[in-house]
């Protein structure tokens, strides 16, 4: 019993609620402690937005795009990671392509919507 109260102090002082009240046998508080502690600040944004660019590289699902301003989030022209819902999306484009595409943001990813090849 002595030695569950000190791991039950010990966690605690050491800021490891989820461990803490493991210890002290309560998992499902801590379950739920972990995962709010891993969970991210961040909100899903249902908003999509629109830039044009041209994609510097392509791993996988990733697409690297140097893209101009995007006012709706209030960014300068900048290079950024896509990522693309499948690769269908992809399938046909090389980097030096020139493009439009939407987007938006999940999970602190920035998840393409649309994207297709410019004509110009």
């Amino acid at each position: 019993m002595k030695r569950s109260i000190l791991m039950c102090v010990t966690a605690a002082s050491l800021g490891l609620t989820g461990l803490g009240l493991m210890a002290c046998g309560q998992a499902e508080e801590a379950e739920n402690a972990t995962a709010t502690s891993l969970s991210t600040d961040q909100p899903e944004d249902d908003k999509t937005y629109a830039a044009t660019g041209t994609i510097t590289a392509i791993a996988g699902n990733q697409v690297t795009i140097a893209h101009g301003p995007v006012k709706d989030l209030d960014w300068p022209a900048q290079t950024a990671d896509f990522q693309a819902q499948n690769l269908d999306q992809i399938i046909n484009l090389r980097p030096g392509d020139k493009v439009s595409f939407t987007f938006n943001q999940a999970g602190g990813q920035y998840i393409l919507v649309s994207i297709q090849k410019r004509g110009d």
